[in-house]
C-alpha cells in the first residue's frame, strides 16, 4: 500500500492539474506551428527557421537548472514565482508571433531573441508549477493520479492550442484580416487563456501545506546537479525523456507538411488529425492511470511506447499519402502520448525521495527542471530535424506541389525517423530501476531515517550508487 495520504480535496487537485493549459496551449501552439509561421508568413529559409528553434529551445533548456537550484532555496514560494512570470509569458509569446518587414538577417535576430526570452518566462512558470505536486503529496498513487487529471485536461488544451490557431486565421482572413494580423491575435489569445488558467491554478493553492523539508542551504548548484545526476535511475529516465521529446516534436512540427504535400489535403485538416490524436491520448489516460496503479509508471510507458513505434512502421508501409492514414497513425501517437504526458512528471517526483534517502536534501525544483532541461533540447533538436531536413530537399513555399522526394521526405520524417527516436525511448524506459514496490520500500526507510534511526539499503541496490 502507498502511504503519506495529503488529504488534498478533488476540487484542490483538479484546480491545480488545470494549471496544464496555461503552458500547453502557448507550448502546442508554438511546435505545431512556428516553424510554418516562420517559412510561409515571414519568409524565413526552413534552416532558419529551424534553427531559431533549436537554439532558443535549447537556451530555455539550460536556463532550468538554474531555476530549479534558485527555487530549492529555503523561503522560495514556487507559487510567487508563477504569477510574477505569467504576464511576461503571455506578452512574449504574443511578440513571437508578429511578422516584421526585416531582411533574412534581421528577422533571424527578432525572432531568437524574442524566443529566448519567451522560453525564459515560460520556464519561470513551468519548472515551479511542475514541482509543486512533490510538495502537496508524496503518496506514489495520489501523484499519479494528480498527473493523470493533469493529463486529461491536457488534451483539451492540445486541441485549443494546436487544432485551434489555423481555424482562426482561416477565419479572420475570409473576415478581411491579414493573415500575418491573424496569427497576432491568435496568438494573444492563447496568451489570455494561459493567464487565466495561471490564475485558477494559483487560486486552488492558497492555503495549501507545502511539505518542504531539509531545504538547500549554502550547496552550489554544481554539488546540486551532481548529486542528481549520480542518481542510478536518472540516466535512463533522461534518455527517455530525450529521445521520446525528439520524436513527438519531429511528428507535430512536421505535421503541417504531411498533411499538405504528402498526403494532398486542405491545410485545415489538421483539426481532423489533432481531435483523433488528441481523442486517442484522452481514451488512454485512464488506461495508463489503470496500468501504473496494478502494476507501475515504467509498464505503462513502455506499452504506450510500443504502441506509438507499431503506428508509426504501419504508416510508412502503408504510405501516409492520404488523410485517413494521417489520421490512423495520429490514433496510434496518441497513445504514446498518453503515457509520456500521464506518467513524465511523476518519474522525476519519486527520484525527490531518493534523493533525500541518499544526500540528505528535498531538491524538487532542481530535479523536476533537469528533465525540463532534456526535454527541450529533444525538442529544439526535433525542430531542427524537421527544418534541417526540408532545407536538404529543396521545400519551396511557392510551390503548390513539391518534388517527389521532398514529398518522402516529409514522409520518412514523422514515420520511420521518428520511429527510431521513439524506438530508443522505449529502450530506455525498460532500463528504468524505480518500480511501484521498490518506492514504497523506500518510503518506508525514508520515514525511519527521518525520525533518527538506523536504516538499511537492503531491497534499494538497484536504486542506489
Amino acid at each position: 500500500m502507498s502511504s503519506n495520504q495529503s488529504g488534498l480535496s478533488f476540487k484542490r487537485k483538479l484546480g491545480y492539474a488545470s494549471g496544464i493549459v496555461s503552458e500547453s496551449v502557448l507550448y502546442n501552439m508554438f511546435y505545431t506551428f512556428f516553424i510554418i509561421f516562420l517559412t510561409d508568413t515571414v519568409g524565413l529559409r526552413p534552416v532558419l527557421a529551424g534553427t531559431i528553434a533549436l537554439f532558443s529551445v535549447a537556451w530555455d533548456g539550460f536556463t532550468d537548472p538554474m531555476v530549479g537550484y534558485y527555487l530549492d532555496r529555503s523561503g522560495r514560494d514556487k507559487r510567487r514565482v508563477i504569477a510574477r512570470a505569467a504576464i511576461p509569458m503571455a506578452l512574449l509569446f504574443i511578440a513571437a508571433f508578429v511578422r516584421l518587414p526585416f531582411s533574412q538577417g534581421l528577422s533571424f535576430a527578432y525572432y531568437l531573441l524574442v524566443t529566448m526570452a519567451f522560453w525564459l518566462a515560460y520556464t519561470l512558470v513551468t519548472v515551479p508549477y511542475y514541482a509543486l505536486t512533490a510538495e502537496m503529496t508524496q503518496d506514489y498513487d495520489e501523484r499519479t493520479n494528480i498527473r493523470g487529471m493533469s493529463s486529461f485536461i491536457n488534451t483539451f488544451a492540445i486541441l485549443i492550442g494546436a487544432g485551434a490557431p489555423p481555424l482562426l486565421v482561416e477565419l479572420m482572413s475570409s473576415g478581411g484580416i491579414a493573415e500575418s494580423s491573424g496569427w497576432v491575435i491568435t496568438a494573444g489569445m492563447m496568451g489570455f487563456i494561459a493567464i487565466i488558467f495561471v490564475g485558477i491554478s494559483l487560486r486552488s493553492l492558497r492555503r495549501v501545506n507545502l511539505r518542504k523539508e531539509n531545504a538547500l542551504e549554502g550547496e552550489s548548484i554544481f554539488k546540486t546537479y551532481a548529486d542528481i545526476i549520480r542518481m542510478k535511475p536518472m540516466a535512463s529516465y533522461l534518455a527517455f525523456v530525450f529521445f521520446f521529446l525528439i520524436s513527438s516534436t519531429m511528428i507535430t512540427g512536421n505535421l503541417p507538411y504531411l498533411i499538405e504535400y504528402r498526403a494532398l489535403a486542405d491545410p485545415e485538416s489538421l483539426t481532423i488529425v489533432l481531435i483523433t490524436t488528441v481523442g486517442s491520448m484522452m481514451a488512454f489516460v485512464p488506461v495508463m492511470t489503470w496500468i501504473s496503479s496494478k502494476r507501475d509508471r515504467k509498464s505503462s510507458v513502455i506499452f504506450a511506447f510500443a504502441t506509438a513505434i507499431f503506428g508509426l512502421v504501419l504508416t510508412k508501409i502503408l504510405g501516409a499519402d492520404s488523410l485517413g492514414k494521417v489520421v490512423m497513425m495520429g490514433v496510434f501517437v496518441g497513445v504514446g502520448l498518453s503515457g509520456f504526458w500521464t506518467m513524465f512528471y511523476t518519474f522525476a517526483y519519486d527520484l525527490c525521495e531518493l534523493d533525500e534517502f541518499a544526500f540528505g536534501h528535498r531538491r524538487e525544483g532542481a530535479i523536476t527542471a533537469l528533465p525540463q532541461l532534456v526535454q527541450k533540447i529533444g525538442s529544439a533538436l526535433g525542430l531542427w530535424l524537421v527544418g534541417f531536413f526540408l532545407e536538404i530537399r529543396d521545400y519551396d513555399p511557392s510551390l503548390v506541389m513539391q518534388s517527389e522526394s521532398t514529398r518522402m521526405s516529409i514522409e520518412n520524417l514523422s514515420t520511420l525517423v521518428a520511429a527510431g527516436f521513439m524506438l530508443c525511448a522505449l529502450l530506455a524506459a525498460m532500463f528504468y530501476p524505480v518500480s511501484k514496490e521498490r518506492f514504497i520500500l523506500l518510503q518506508e526507510r525514508l520515514e525511519l531515517k527521518r525520525n533518527g534511526s538506523e536504516v538499511s539499503s537492503e531491497g534499494l541496490e538497484s536504486l542506489l550508487n
